[in-house]
């Protein structure tokens, strides 16, 4: 999937997230590379490029799904239906994915994806009828620097 390979949708998605700037767009291709030829279909390539902020949390993702034995799609899927229990849209699910990755990097951890997933769920859970409107991703934030992440 390097440049020249990039489906049209792909290449066009790419355009709109990182423009000209041609680091960040070699950072997104590579990390797709890694991603479809890991097993995620390019659909859902595409999918997480709109999601995620970084194309290493992308990265991150393929490798915990791979940990866990199991396909980037598989590990998708789970995820989304995960999603789908809970109050909160795909976006900040996925925002705050990013919060718990963002911290795992810093603390050189990693966890299967399921773990993260699961805290997630906690957190939103723990929020309740979260009457000060704050998203998923703050929530975590606050509870990740109360509590930490074990997981």
């Amino acid at each position: 999937m390097s440049s020249t390979s990039l489906n049209p949708e792909f290449s066009k998605a790419l355009d709109a997230k990182v423009g000209s700037a041609r680091s960040a767009r070699m950072a997104w291709e590579r990390a797709a590379e890694k991603a479809v030829s890991a097993g995620l279909s390019e659909a859902n390539a595409l999918r997480l490029l709109a999601l995620f902020s970084s194309p290493r949390h992308m990265e991150h993702l393929v490798q915990g799904a791979a940990r866990a034995g199991s396909s980037p799609d598989q590990t998708l899927e789970a995820f989304f239906q995960r999603v789908d229990e809970l109050p909160f849209s795909v976006e900040d699910w996925f925002a705050a994915f990013e919060v718990v990755l963002a911290r795992l990097i810093r603390d050189s951890r990693s966890v299967k994806p399921e773990v993260i997933a699961g805290y997630l769920s906690c957190c939103a859970e723990f929020a309740g009828n979260n009457e000060a409107g704050q998203s998923l991703r703050e929530i975590v934030s606050e509870m990740i620097e109360r509590y930490g992440f074990d997981g």
